[in-house]
């Protein structure tokens, strides 16, 4: 397997654990305005909070869901605000309304660190069958909630933003937990450590088998981060640091790359590799991936200036509207988002609506590049949309998203539109998820396809592509234009799980496919076991030195032992 190539392809295949994640309920509000009916809103969360108690993977925060709705009832405090002071992972939140003996009740899903829904739904019927609406509502909730514990495992490379605890102020961005791996609660695999110390340990040998360009070929990475997120009032500090070192049996290219560290140009150089001079194949690096300041003055904005991560992507696979490093492309198996330096603004006008201002300069061999984008993120009728313009890299972009659902399925729309040396080159990406009933189990699945103007067509570019800027900085994540994902995953048990992933190259019709098996051992440990194989064509020349984006994909075994505290 050449090193390049898992540089593009396989940021979904990361993998995560399932661990308590805590969910806040808040009262749902009385759009109507009527008095009289403003007990429906508590009755809603207390159902809503009693049906999530019995989802594996989920702490419902607090055991009184009233109480929390009714300071989310204020205008001046939304429900993410109010969860990010509470912990929450997660935030459920909605509305109804009356309208005679008619009712409609809309819920949402969303993602506390970043702000997204994750599922929106809504319910109408007569108000004498309100436990009949609840206890349909309580089901469509649980639903997205179980979908998303598969989810995790794909999403866990892009976002990982989490908030802090109280009394901290409700800034959003992570803590060392990937969101697959919020903090838990309840008992420990180990002895406790303070609130703002976090860590995590990852050990992944390999196995490739033989290739057009190496023999087979033995490789063992271990990574540690820890991370401390200090608070005083209104100012919050994070800093995570982070090392991997890489030994492979000989010095021959080949085995999956992983270990990387981000080393992009940023304000500041705080990474560095070192190598063995008497064995060039054990190589350590080392870098401070997070390092920023954060000021919330109040719950309706937040200021962040430094190195952090930030995520803006909607699909689950391919991410051609996330700006900011949507995946570490040398590394399929990392927790967590790379950090980026840049000035964050935000600002939250309501309770589902976020503005968000970044700021980068960044230095590259072509001098500095600029980059300020504004992103506004809102609900409406069930539909999260959102959009960003600017200049990106000093060139002028603009992209759109699009959140929803229609029937059973999950619908997730972006699209990017962005001048190159006077030419607008535009990319998008659509996917569809569900969750399915396969006897008493669940079989999540996603398919997503992407058309990107940035990709080549033929074999004959990709050279040009991995050696473009847009690649070296991560903004591609495959090399061909034309590319399709599925991905499904099966629980066998609470503690096992079943899944598989077919990328196809749809331009020379290359496949990746990879199976996978997981193990939940705890709630600090996981295990992950897989196989990658690739298809297409291997034999390159002279004039095609990758004659195919997956066929020189080298057979490859995996075993990950993830642990954190």
């Amino acid at each position: 397997m050449l090193t390049w190539y898992t540089t593009g392809a396989h940021p979904a295949l990361a993998q995560s654990r399932e661990v308590p994640a805590p969910v806040v309920v808040v009262v749902f509000s009385n759009i109507t305005g009527d008095e009289v009916d403003d007990w429906i809103g508590a009755g809603i969360a207390e159902t809503v909070a009693f049906g999530l108690n019995s989802v594996d993977g989920l702490t419902v925060l607090p055991t009184d869901p009233v109480e929390v709705g009714t300071r989310a009832a204020s205008d001046t405090e939304s429900p993410i605000a109010i969860a990010q002071a509470l912990d929450a992972r997660w935030v459920v939140s909605g509305a109804y309304q009356r309208l005679g003996d008619e009712l409609r009740i809309t819920a949402r899903v969303t993602d506390v660190s970043t702000s997204n829904v994750l599922q929106s739904m809504a319910v109408d019927g007569l108000v004498g069958d309100l436990f009949a609406l609840q206890d349909q509502l309580v089901a469509e909730v649980r639903t997205a909630f179980e979908s998303q514990r598969d989810r995790l495992v794909v999403d866990a490379p892009r976002a990982q933003e989490r908030a802090p605890t109280p009394p901290r102020p409700p800034a959003s961005e992570p803590r060392s937990r990937p969101e697959s791996a919020p903090e838990p609660s309840g008992a420990s695999d180990g002895p406790s450590l303070p609130d703002w110390l976090t860590g995590y340990f990852q050990t992944v040998p390999l196995f490739t088998a033989d290739s057009s360009f190496a023999a087979s070929n033995i490789s063992d990475v271990n990574r540690m981060r820890l991370t401390i997120t200090p608070a005083w009032g209104p100012f919050a500090v994070e800093a995570s640091y982070e090392h991997a070192i890489t030994v492979t049996q000989r010095r021959a290219a080949g085995g999956l790359g992983i270990g990387a560290i981000q080393s992009s140009d940023e304000w500041l150089g705080l990474q560095g590799t070192i190598t063995r001079t008497n064995a060039e194949h054990v190589r350590w690096r080392h870098r401070f991936d997070r390092l920023n300041v954060r000021w919330s003055p109040s719950r309706s904005m937040d200021l962040s200036v430094g190195r952090q991560a930030i995520s803006w992507g909607t699909t689950l696979f391919l991410s051609p509207a996330d700006p900011f490093l949507p995946f570490l492309p040398s590394d399929p198996f990392r927790q967590f988002r790379g950090g980026i330096d840049a000035a964050r603004l935000r600002f939250y006008p309501g309770p589902l609506s976020t503005i968000d201002l970044v700021v980068r300069p960044t230095n590259t061999m072509v001098g500095e590049e600029f980059t300020a984008l504004g992103r506004g993120l809102t609900t409406w009728r069930n539909w999260e949309i959102s959009g960003w313009g600017g200049t990106l890299y000093g060139d002028v972009t603009g992209a759109v998203g699009v959140t929803g659902a229609i029937g059973g399925w999950g619908l997730r729309l972006e699209g990017v539109a962005r001048e190159l040396e006077g030419t607008v080159v535009g990319r998008g990406a659509v996917g569809l998820d569900r969750l399915l009933q396969i006897g008493s189990r669940d079989l999540f699945v996603v398919v997503e396809y992407q058309h990107d103007g940035l990709g080549a067509a033929t074999p004959d570019d990709y050279l040009q592509i991995l050696q473009s800027d847009e690649f070296q900085r991560g903004e591609l994540q495959v090399l061909g234009r034309d590319e399709a994902v599925v991905q499904a995953s099966f629980q066998l048990s609470p503690l096992w799980s079943v899944g598989g992933l077919g990328m196809w190259n749809l331009n020379d019709g290359s496949a990746l496919v990879s199976p996978s098996l997981n193990y939940s051992a705890g709630n600090e440990t996981s295990i992950g076991g897989g196989l990658y194989f690739g298809f297409g064509n291997d034999e390159p020349t002279l004039a095609r030195p990758i004659p195919s984006e997956h066929g020189l994909t080298a057979p490859t075994a995996y075993l990950s032992l993830s642990w954190y505290f």
